[in-house]
């Protein structure tokens, strides 16, 4: 019955939602349900009766007048209601698979911008206990070479998910069989989802931790007051990049699930939010797809200004809170 079920709803995906039209879809899955059960009893094998039942009652176009929807179906009113480009399930899965791979190169980059520093501050005590300077100026080419890979990354990210960019453009749509399985593997996922962020998250509230203790044993080794920050940093960075990672495939299936059309029985698939994305303003096709490399630059210029590395890195947990409010907003809005 399941694949009589997934036919039903490609054959009604695009008719308008309204209350005879499910009563219509809800009336021709009783008489499938009815014919499918007649033939198995007969002694017909499951794959014939499906076959038959196909053949005998798969046609909108002959059965709409019966169903009281010919109107709607041969009418004026199905011209509103214009297909949409049908995503299948193999370009579903690697949407996913694409999306969870751009968190996860978005969070490398991060990853590599706020460690970028570590070798200025080590480079701080050697200059200090030698009065040479060359470590720290080996730390500042370390530091840019770090900050230009990152760079590097989130263009070369951005370029690929370019690809998928028709999904919150273009007016698509995913069937039944695909939204159901995407649901199912969504709910798995989840899991894996709750450790990683969870982990993430704990790495930044604990990162002050291993400064603190390192505090505590400075005042005789000063080495310590140094490999206190850069243990924080790598704490935080490590945190930062699960969080972000954590977040690619939820993305993905969220936006997947968000594609079927509110006015149309495809519709009452949606899972998630109701409101579809609108990419319609300067700050949605221009400054959201470059998030992380406006971060970046701001990272760096107050760094630098300051040179308060030690604190800066706070910006990163705080803009990965903000991103999805701030993206959230402007979508809206558009």
């Amino acid at each position: 019955m399941e694949t009589i079920k997934n036919y039903l709803e490609s054959m009604f995906a695009n008719l308008p939602n309204t209350p005879e039209v499910m009563r219509a879809k809800d009336e021709l899955y009783q008489m499938m349900e009815d014919k499918y059960s007649d033939l198995i009893a007969a002694g017909k094998p499951e794959h014939e009766a499906v076959g038959i039942v196909i053949s005998e009652l798969g046609n909108l176009d002959e059965l709409a007048e019966s169903l009281g929807i010919d109107s709607i179906v041969h009418g004026e009113e199905k011209e509103t209601y214009a297909e949409r480009f049908l995503v299948t399930l193999d370009m579903a899965l690697d949407y996913v698979k694409a999306e969870g791979m751009h968190a996860f190169m978005i969070g490398v980059g991060v990853f590599l911008c706020i460690i970028s520093p570590i070798v200025v501050i080590m480079g701080g005590y050697i200059e200090e206990r030698t009065g040479s300077g060359i470590v720290a100026g080996l730390g500042v080419i370390i530091l840019l070479t770090c900050i230009a890979m990152a760079v590097g990354i989130f263009i070369v990210s951005g370029t690929y998910m370019n690809r998928w960019s028709f999904l919150k453009k273009e007016p698509c749509c995913i069937d039944y069989s695909t939204a159901e399985y995407l649901i199912r593997q969504r709910e798995l996922n989840r899991s894996s989802k709750v450790l990683t962020l969870t982990i993430g998250i704990l790495l930044c509230v604990l990162c002050a931790s291993p400064l603190i203790m390192m505090q505590i044993v400075a005042s005789r080794f000063a080495l310590f007051e140094y490999l206190g920050v850069v243990s924080l940093l790598v704490m935080v960075a490590m945190g930062v990049l699960l969080i972000i990672a954590s977040t690619g495939k939820e993305a993905a299936y969220k936006t997947l699930l968000n594609l079927n059309q509110d006015g149309t029985v495809s519709g009452t698939y949606r899972e998630a939010d109701p409101e579809e994305p609108k990419v319609k303003n300067f700050v949605t096709e221009v400054m959201l797809p470059n998030y992380w490399q406006t971060v970046t630059c701001i990272y760096l210029i107050y760094s630098f200004l300051t040179f308060s590395w030690g604190i800066s890195w706070i910006i990163w947990p705080i803009a990965g809170i903000l991103r999805k409010p701030i993206t959230d907003y402007f979508y809206k809005r558009g």
